[in-house]
């Protein structure tokens, strides 16, 4: 499948070398269109994953609300993306936090939508066009869908051996990204990242 990129304007990034282009491309398994950002020599999916995997879910199961996107257990968000794409590792989101500035304390701002968030919706700029969305997630434990409006929370791959897996998180009222390991199991969002040509 071919995917033309088309440069958007500049987005407040001036180097040649950080150009920010826009395009799109059809998941093949169920024709579900996607919006994509190149952001630095990477190019993200500007919107979460929506594939019906076997476990994924809705949020309070409405399928309606399935436009943010699907919900996650870990083992499936190894592979939910499509052929060409993966969830992103540990080094795919230093390289998107280096682009941003390196500041975890104002990145998960400039990550986020302007939209959908609950206010105060703290830094948000959407600065590059990665569009993260609110999509809540879930918690298996105590068996109840939270936060939806209020939190992004992205699942990487995990490392050493499939036994450590962690999450990136944005908050409606912080401009902060963090990184943690979760103590019990969870359902979050997907955004997968495209493969590199290299």
């Amino acid at each position: 499948m071919s995917v033309t990129f088309v440069q958007c304007g500049s987005n407040n990034v001036n180097s040649e070398q950080n150009k920010i282009e826009k395009s799109k491309f059809v998941d093949e398994r169920d024709g579900e269109l996607y919006h994509t950002v190149k952001i630095g020599e990477q190019v993200w999916m500007s919107e979460n994953l929506r594939y019906k995997s076997t476990n994924s879910m809705s949020y309070k199961n409405d399928s309606a609300d399935d436009e943010v996107g699907r919900l996650y257990l870990v083992e499936e968000a190894v592979t939910a993306c499509p052929s060409g794409w993966h969830l992103p590792s540990e080094s795919d989101w230093d390289e998107l936090l280096k682009f941003s500035g390196n500041d975890t304390t104002t990145a998960g701002g400039k990550l986020k939508s302007t939209g959908i968030w609950q206010s105060p919706n703290a830094g948000a700029t959407d600065e590059y066009g990665f569009n993260a969305l609110p999509a809540g997630y879930y918690d298996v434990q105590m068996n109840e869908f939270r936060l939806r409006g209020k939190n992004a929370t992205f699942w990487t791959l995990p490392v050493d051996d499939s036994t450590k897996s962690y999450y990136r998180s944005i908050y409606f009222d912080d401009a902060e990204i963090i990184r943690i390991q979760p103590y019990k199991e969870f359902a979050f969002s997907v955004r997968c990242v495209k493969d590199s040509d290299k």
